[in-house]
């Protein structure tokens, strides 16, 4: 049954997942106490369970349905580069996380910029870190929205407009984390990674069988017809061999980016203990098989599939194929888990850091006050990016490539914080101005890149630089400031 068909099934299995992730999420977070480490870091006691969920769900995202296949369909083995980066880039949360959680508790962080602002003490650091957060954040989560769009709206047979789509499942995002915060974004992305666990192993088995037999079959004609895709390290975006260069660069701007995203960074302060934060970053790579599936449903529609871009190879697929609607309907809501997972944990970060690094520094408002300015700006921030995803004045896409090179330029300031002494404010300030700008002028002009690399890993080098020198000529932070984030008790 095609999806034009079963359109409505599709539909009612969607509206009872969205209910059942509203209901989970209101009802966790109904148990959380309603003040600011509450709502932010929910009174920092999320087991293994809920910070694995968190991490699975937070960083496997619209691109899991979307992205992967389309990836794997029209540059092959250039795809691995994802899962090789998604491992990589867990490892500093597994090592620094019990010592993040330390300090979080010790100086009261539930946010990135606050962790770095308590060590350096300066309030122009804090508003620059939390700015540079939450201007990534929002088109992020628009990229989100438009996933889940398409989602639907493929899935559905056109039946339901991808507007509409977006609008109800992120309409269900907003009210469970203004009601829940935290504790609703983890318990809610621990059935949504299962969810799409379960959806991603089915369709990777299916789908090559029903198409060429199994995965064997295909393989053996892609070798015939395809080799490209076979050839490591697969192809580059131009549709020519990648360089092994170029695929090292991606693997490394990508895995340096992959812990200090500002809405996956904050979680470490939710946890319970240590240990919750290293199983549940020793769990992330495992789950980062997830991926594998949905690289063989990408390969399975090479010669079969024909679409105008590929990241959709996977919803025509299934779309087209015999699936009966409740199957089709369970990959849409998978699909929808894999955009709100990522989404809910963005609203909240923005929401969050919004208002506690950008208004609360300036401002002398009460703790209460500021919790409802949180729940304000939640809605406010997800209509800003509702209105870029549909309408899409400027590309999302081409926002969210910008925004991987800012990311990179967080690491100086987040790590000099933890591990070295002689860092100072003026430092790590002249540095993060640098590396921003760099970045930015290198994503504009990319001629000017040099020897091609990476505008994010260009701009990091700019902003150590500028951070050791600076450092070194201006004055040393007081030992008791430094000890009580540098020294070794901090990482207990």
């Amino acid at each position: 049954m095609s999806a034009v068909e079963s359109w409505p099934v599709v539909a009612g299995v969607v509206a009872v997942y969205l209910i059942l992730m509203l209901a989970v999420g209101v009802v966790r977070g109904r148990t959380q106490r309603q003040d600011i480490t509450g709502f932010v870091a929910a009174n920092r006691s999320l087991g293994t369970a809920d910070m694995a969920g968190l991490l699975c769900g937070t960083m496997l995202s619209a691109f899991t349905f979307l992205g992967a296949p389309g990836l794997a369909y029209s540059r092959g083995g250039a795809i691995l580069y994802a899962v090789a980066y998604g491992v990589l880039g867990v490892l500093p949360l597994y090592y620094f996380g019990p010592r993040l959680l330390d300090i979080g508790r010790r100086f009261g962080c539930v946010t990135q910029a606050q962790l770095v602002s308590a060590r350096f003490r300066s309030v122009p650091l804090r508003l620059l870190l939390a700015l540079v957060g939450v201007g990534i954040a929002v088109p992020f989560l628009a990229l989100q929205m438009q996933g889940a769009g398409l989602v639907t709206e493929w899935l559905t047979g056109g039946r339901v407009p991808g507007s509409v789509g977006a609008g109800v499942s992120f309409a269900v995002v907003v009210l469970y984390v203004c009601i829940g915060g935290a504790a609703a974004v983890a318990r809610t992305s621990v059935w949504q990674a299962v969810l799409m666990l379960v959806v991603a192993i089915g369709l990777g088995l299916y789908l090559p069988w029903a198409l060429h037999g199994g995965v064997d079959s295909m393989l053996t004609q892609l070798k015939l017809t395809r080799p490209d895709l076979l050839s490591p390290p697969g192809l580059g975006p131009d549709g020519n061999p990648w360089t092994w260069l170029n695929y090292a660069s991606a693997i490394a701007s990508s895995a340096l980016a992959f812990a200090l995203w500002p809405h996956l960074f904050m979680r470490v302060f939710a946890a319970r203990d240590a240990g919750s934060i290293r199983r549940a970053a020793a769990v992330f790579p495992l789950y980062q098989l997830i991926l594998l599936p949905v690289i063989l449903v990408g390969l399975a529609g090479v010669g079969v599939a024909v679409v105008s871009r590929p990241d959709v190879v996977l919803l025509d697929l299934v779309a087209k194929s015999a699936l009966p609607g409740v199957a089709i309907g369970l990959v849409c809501a998978a699909g929808l888990a894999a955009a709100m997972s990522t989404g809910d944990a963005i609203l909240h970060f923005a929401a969050s850091t919004a208002v506690e690094d950008i208004i609360g520094p300036v401002t002398s408002l009460s703790e209460s006050t500021r919790l409802r300015l949180i729940q304000w700006a939640a809605p406010a921030l997800a209509a800003m990016a509702f209105v870029l995803a549909i309408t899409d004045v400027i590309s999302v896409v081409m926002l969210v490539i910008f925004s991987y090179g800012l990311v990179m330029q967080l690491a100086p300031p987040v790590y000099a914080t933890m591990i070295w002494r002689r860092a100072t404010t003026t430092g790590v300030l002249s540095g993060l101005l640098g590396g921003l700008g760099v970045t930015m002028i290198l994503q504009l002009k990319p001629d000017w890149r040099p020897f091609g690399l990476d505008a994010g890993l260009t701009g990091l080098t700019v902003n150590l630089l500028l951070l050791i020198v600076t450092s070194l000529l201006t004055t040393r932070q007081s030992a008791e400031q430094v000890d009580a984030f540098v020294m070794e008790r901090a990482a207990s």
